[in-house]
């Protein structure tokens, strides 16, 4: 069976419902797009084991993958903080909470003894 002439929304529209669910969009802006009612799209993703995202869930997907990328650099919590204007705390708890590995910071003990205590 060809898969556009298929009533099957799930079936006709798989790689949009894919491409548009992986961008975020809601169910309503999905149907929208693809000229469906809610009620089809809800099932459709239902039936390729699809769930969407909300827009604060992606949100926090960019920022867990912000914080990756940081830390990938070697950049310390103090530097990351600096660059996303937000408190060391702040960055230290997302770290542990998506379980971010940072470098060890360098206390102003071993900066003014050179490095060694």
């Amino acid at each position: 069976m060809n898969r556009k002439n298929s009533k099957n929304p799930a079936v006709k529209y798989r790689e949009e419902l894919i491409l548009l669910n992986g961008k975020g969009k809601n169910i309503r802006e999905i149907a929208f797009e693809l000229d469906l009612n809610d009620e089809d799209i809800s099932k459709a993703l239902d039936e390729l084991n699809l769930s969407y995202k909300t827009p604060s869930q992606l949100k926090l997907e960019a920022y867990r993958n912000t914080l990756k990328g940081f830390a990938a650099k070697g950049y310390t919590a103090s530097k990351i903080a600096n660059e996303l204007g937000k408190t060391r705390a702040t960055v230290l708890r997302y770290c542990r909470l998506y379980d971010i590995s940072l470098p060890k910071e360098k206390s102003y003990t071993q900066i003014s003894n050179g490095g060694n205590r």
